[in-house]
């Protein structure tokens, strides 16, 4: 419930958001992860549609059809990008990669439940971006909520993406884009070195933290944003920090 709710109230276009967040805890826990009391209250029927019902008569009744009418389209898709499903002798559902190699069934699922795995088990209030060479990952150590001259720690680890354009450590400039009112803690750095992928630095990564303090005067919402210039490349990344007043 806490992150479906958090999704939508983050404001603005957030049904997809949320339909997302859904959809990866329902890979990972099933319907079981959908707490009892909405699944009692929302039920299992679709009453509600984004398109003209007059028009397509064969629309999906529940949820449950909604969802089986997806996993057809898995062949569809899967041949679309080059691989090959088929039905082997004794009823198992195989697929053949683009290489030959054959794969058995759920592969995709598990790869996808890996990568929900790997996002539940970050810290919270995490968000990802990727730039260029470098993957960003931007949290807030606190809830993100601020208000009238209170403070909020902002933590964010770049991790140098090698295979994008070799093996290259890069310096990275930073400034911030802040509402009015709001400053970042003078001991905040304004450059940092980050390694390329050797013994010393297997991980290729480095932490930035810096203190946000809001003036007198709080928005409902407050959009701040880190730019990162790469030096010596072309590659910029802006980094969205959105807190709650």
């Amino acid at each position: 419930k806490k992150s479906m709710i958090a999704a939508i109230n983050c404001g603005d276009d957030t049904d997809c958001t949320a339909a997302t967040v859904g959809a990866l805890l329902g890979i990972m826990g099933g319907t079981a992860a959908i707490p009892e009391d909405w699944r009692a209250y929302i039920g299992d029927t679709i009453v509600s549609i984004a398109i003209n019902s007059a028009l397509f008569y064969q629309r999906p009744k529940t949820c449950r059809e909604l969802a089986d009418r997806v996993i057809k389209l898995m062949p569809a898709m899967l041949l679309e990008n080059g691989y090959q499903p088929w039905i082997d002798e004794n009823g198992a559902y195989t697929v053949g990669a683009p290489d030959g190699a054959a794969r058995e069934d759920g592969i995709f699922r598990r790869q996808v439940t890996k990568i929900a795995r790997s996002i539940s088990s970050r810290p919270a209030y995490t968000a990802e971006y990727t730039f260029g060479p470098i993957k960003a990952l931007v949290r807030t150590l606190t809830e993100p909520e601020i208000r009238a001259e209170g403070e909020i720690e902002v933590e964010i680890t770049f991790e140098n993406l090698w295979q994008v354009y070799g093996n290259l450590p890069y310096s990275l400039e930073l400034s911030w884009l802040l509402p009015e009112g709001f400053t970042v803690s003078a001991d905040a750095p304004r450059r940092l070195y980050l390694p390329h992928r050797n013994s010393h630095a297997p991980e290729a990564s480095v932490t930035y933290r810096a203190t946000i303090k809001a003036g007198e005067c709080v928005e409902p919402i407050n959009r701040l944003v880190l730019e990162v210039r790469v030096a010596d490349r072309p590659t910029i990344g802006y980094l969205p920090v959105t807190l709650m007043g």
